[in-house]
């Protein structure tokens, strides 16, 4: 989990990886932020970022992330140009070979 970042409100790009992170509810209070770099963390849920209508930039590979409606989150930000669920420098995440998968990331960037 992601504490401590209630002062930090004015954030705008956040470098998190290799962390052993479960959750990214902490994140929430970042409602400037827009890039997450969070690679290789333990991240299951991308639920906690609806609310980040800020948010560009998202990388999450690495995480054990396994379904298509796993990226369904993102639907609720408008500002998503750049998603990275499969980076040469971190293992992708099981739901890059997902059926769908390309079709999701063009509905949700799209």
């Amino acid at each position: 989990r992601l504490d401590g970042l209630e002062g930090c409100r004015n954030l705008r790009r956040l470098w998190c990886y290799e962390n052993e992170i479960e959750s990214l509810e902490g994140a929430t209070c970042l409602s400037d932020l827009r890039e997450l770099w969070c690679q290789a963390n333990r991240i299951r849920s991308l639920q906690p970022l609806q609310g980040m209508v800020s948010l560009q930039v998202l990388a999450v590979s690495g995480n054990p992330l396994r379904r298509v409606a796993d990226l369904e989150p993102l639907s609720f930000l408008p500002a998503l140009r750049d998603l990275s669920c499969d980076d040469k420098h971190f293992a992708a995440c099981e739901l890059c070979d997902s059926p769908g998968y390309y079709e999701a990331v063009v509905n949700h960037l799209g």
